[in-house]
């Protein structure tokens, strides 16, 4: 059950920036606003409701070609679904990118890290302009901002933020 809790979220959380357009074969995800955002822009297969694929691709293509964004599909939570499929990906212009099997962690007893005085830990409950010049522009992951600011609008946030003299990171948590 809580896999496919984990997994729901997965699929779902685009909404919370994104358009979502409902397909017979899954979902399409799109935000004019913010073309180069991978999460923003994307399409979900569910496998199981596939009868053509090679039509799938071509209305998938055609969806963000019209859009001027570049069509990408999510790899679906069926194991090498797209290695088994690589031969009509291909002919169809797709180049299948392998970030390997989705993992998840829990957290099974009381956390026993010790954090150092460069760790900063903030509940995010407003925007703030140095999280845009220390960690999304050093990054080059500008095209995060807005999915960030559209997060602060329907949910509460826990970013974890370590800053460095030559990096920063961020993670986010939604609750």
């Amino acid at each position: 059950m809580l896999i496919e809790d984990i997994q729901s979220c997965e699929t779902n959380f685009p909404e919370l920036f994104a358009i979502k357009i409902i397909k017979e074969y899954g979902f399409i995800f799109y935000n004019d606003e913010n073309k180069d955002s991978y999460d923003s822009n994307h399409a979900i297969l569910f496998p199981d409701c596939i009868t053509n694929l090679s039509n799938v691709l071509d209305d998938i293509t055609q969806f963000y070609v019209d859009k001027h964004i570049t069509p990408r599909i999510y790899q679906p939570f069926i194991n090498k679904y797209f290695e088994k499929n690589k031969d009509l990906f291909v002919n169809k212009g797709y180049i299948i990118n392998e970030y390997g099997i989705n993992k998840y962690m829990f957290l099974g007893k009381t956390n026993t890290l010790i954090t150092n005085e460069h760790t900063k830990c903030k509940i995010l409950t407003q925007w703030d302009q140095d999280i845009d010049k220390n960690i999304f522009m050093p990054s080059g992951e500008e095209y995060e901002i807005p999915v960030v600011k559209k997060y602060l609008e329907k949910v509460k946030l826990f970013y974890f933020c370590r800053l460095l003299s030559k990096c920063s990171c961020l993670n986010i948590i939604y609750s």
